[in-house]
């Protein structure tokens, strides 16, 4: 019987550990400054504050909101990218054990930070054209305008 209490505390004990880790998180949205729209897909990456590493990053869903779980206390870089807005970057932000922080963010619109180049070539010989065309003999090459 002292066995199984332990037990039943030992489990009750990890749960705690794992749960304090785990309702560690930041959440937020994402939307346009200008339209209030959100912003699907927008790219969202920590770092430690003073460190360019990378720590951790996501996605937002279809409706701008995001949500980092399993973080460590501390402070945080945080970089908002989306194509077509300017990259926003919040510094320090405070993590905390068991408690969440939201981080709710607004970019506007603005120059594309790298540009892409499309370049297509054309094939040589394509089949999809129909060409009605003309057989040519010896002896049409023998009377056509050429140079010697």
């Amino acid at each position: 019987m002292k066995a199984f209490v332990v037990l039943v505390i030992a489990v009750s004990l990890s749960q705690f550990a794992i749960g304090q880790n785990a309702s560690t998180f930041i959440e937020g949205k994402v939307i346009d400054k200008k339209t209030k729209q959100v912003l699907m897909f927008a790219n969202i990456v920590l770092y430690k504050t003073g460190s360019e590493t990378f720590e951790t990053g996501i996605e937002t869903d279809l409706d701008g909101n995001y949500s980092i779980y399993n973080l460590d206390s501390g402070f945080y870089d945080v970089k908002i990218s989306y194509v077509g807005y300017l990259e926003q970057k919040v510094t320090k932000v405070k993590i905390e054990n068991g408690k969440t922080t939201t981080l709710n963010i607004e970019l506007s619109e603005g120059k594309p930070s790298c540009i892409v180049h499309w370049i297509y070539v054309e094939p040589l010989i394509r089949f999809d054209y129909t060409t009605s065309g003309r057989k040519y003999t010896s002896e049409d090459l023998r009377n056509s305008p050429m140079r010697n």
